[in-house]
């Protein structure tokens, strides 16, 4: 017989005796197939504490169990850490393939505070609403194996993937693709430079990623997307569907091969950091007149130039005679420039072919600030079934103006408190950051959803710790995106953890 005690608050008091247990059958677990891998753990195993001092004695004591429980399983560990614990105010969220992985990141952080003589890096609640603002990268960032792991451990990502293959499977023949989104990126050495493969391939891992980030339980206030990026942004705010979306981007790329100057010159993009007013005016000058153009405005000090080849090597030049910052892109066609009016017209037409279902978001969807439309919250449907996307393609993007629309548009509930950037790298945090200072006069947090040439399923589990350091468990449900994911995940209690 046992007896056991509870002391609430306002005097709640209740006292229970037990007689008898009698708990669940025990049953050995199901055998894995001869050289099966085990489940891979996709959340990241997270520490909280009152205090750093706490946060230090809690790693060294779970360290110590750890090395007297090797046989404990890591995606339990987890479970266990993310739904069976309260958030304390000083968090830490390590992402471990391993319980011998996550030994070592505890000891590297444990020595490192040591050497240094410094509190554990941890992260402290942010108080308040959280507030977050979706940023969609745009074409360029692609790399070979991204989302790779993430597509062959999470089922969600293949079931995904799936959809949007087949998606593109139900195109005409003339049009279909020979190759698959599955294929080409769990393959990881494929080329995927060219415009064909990178435009849908991005937004394929793009929309993976929304819906990764909303199983686990995440919810963007408002999103922005840089050129492409969009596509994958009005998915995440509910305007298309993925059926819809990867058909977009993927006859963006399709067509993009006919891009080239009046007289078929070769195309190029050079980013530079430089203001919007002066890049203007040097596209003015009699000898770049007609031939380059601002495609992007991407922070207060950092545009993207488009054009004839030529005209980007001479205005390179110019640029670095000023000592300002000047890098050609590894892009081979002239976005957001003249040069892309040749493709208009056969992709409006292959859109329009595509009968694309344009939805009214539901009230909680995130709002969508449009870089095509300055200043514009988009809420009007008009277009989005096929002239928003050309005109995506040819005018230039407004990203700046459209984060600065995101921190001060009276829509906006809450202010904007974190950036996530949605992409196969964080290749927008800089300008994003510069934006956000220049328009509050403050840094935010901010965070990628993947790195490039880093595990995929190791980036996106530290993006959900770094989501969950700030916000908590009411924002990011670690524990039910496990449970979702891998309903065979352990769930009984980890006894002699410490507390």
């Amino acid at each position: 017989m046992n007896s056991v005690n509870s002391f609430g608050f306002g005097g709640t008091n209740a006292h229970c005796i037990l007689e008898t247990y009698c708990g669940p059958p025990f049953t050995d677990p199901a055998p894995s197939p001869e050289g099966a891998l085990p489940t891979p753990c996709c959340i990241p195993t997270v520490f909280s504490a009152a205090s750093d001092l706490s946060l230090k004695d809690l790693l060294h004591a779970t360290l110590a169990y750890l090395e007297d429980n090797t046989e404990v399983n890591i995606c339990q560990l987890a479970y266990h850490m993310a739904s069976k614990r309260s958030a304390l105010p000083r968090r830490l969220a390590l992402s471990a393939a391993s319980v011998d992985d996550l030994r070592g990141k505890i000891k590297a952080t444990l020595e490192a505070s040591s050497k240094e003589d410094t509190n554990i890096p941890s992260i402290l609640n942010l108080p308040g609403t959280a507030s977050l603002l979706g940023v969609f990268t745009g074409q360029g960032a692609q790399w070979q194996g991204m989302g790779s792991q993430l597509i062959s451990s999470i089922p969600l990502a293949r079931i995904t993937v799936e959809k949007l293959d087949l998606s593109l499977s139900s195109l005409p023949s003339y049009h279909r693709p020979s190759w698959t989104i599955l294929d080409v990126l769990t393959d990881g050495t494929m080329s995927i430079g060219e415009a064909s493969l990178s435009q849908p391939l991005c937004t394929a891992v793009q929309i993976i990623m929304v819906d990764l980030l909303q199983a686990a339980g995440i919810k963007f206030r408002a999103v922005v997307g840089h050129s492409s990026g969009e596509i994958a942004a009005a998915y995440a705010a509910g305007f298309i569907t993925a059926w819809d979306a990867i058909r977009v981007a993927y006859y963006r790329g399709f067509y993009a091969k006919m891009a080239a100057g009046p007289m078929g010159e070769k195309g190029a993009m050079l980013a530079a950091g430089t203001t919007y007013e002066d890049a203007r005016e040097l596209c003015q000058l009699d000898d770049f007149n007609g031939r380059l153009c601002v495609a992007a405005h991407n922070s207060p000090t950092s545009v993207t130039l488009s054009g004839d080849l030529d005209a980007i090597t001479q205005a390179r030049a110019v640029l670095e005679e000023e000592e300002k910052f000047a890098r050609v892109l590894k892009v081979d066609t002239a976005y957001h420039s003249a040069h892309m009016l040749r493709c208009a017209a056969p992709y409006l037409a292959a859109l329009k072919d595509c009968n694309i279902q344009v939805q009214q978001p539901e009230l909680s969807a995130p709002l969508w600030f449009s870089s095509v439309r300055k200043d514009q919250v988009i809420s009007s449907l008009e277009g989005l079934d096929g002239q928003y996307w050309v005109d995506n393609m040819v005018q230039p993007v407004l990203f700046y103006p459209a984060v600065g629309a995101s921190l001060s548009h009276e829509a906006v509930e809450h202010a904007i408190n974190c950036g996530v950037e949605v992409g196969p790298h964080p290749a927008l945090q800089v300008p994003v950051k510069d934006s956000i200072f220049a328009a509050v006069n403050q840094e935010i947090p901010y965070t990628g959803t993947l790195s490039r040439g880093k595990s995929s399923a190791v980036a996106f589990s530290e993006a959900l710790g770094f989501l969950w350091g700030l916000f908590g468990p009411t924002v990011v449900k670690l524990g039910a995106f496990q449970q979702t994911n891998f309903p065979d995940t352990p769930t009984e209690m980890i006894r002699g953890l410490p507390t």
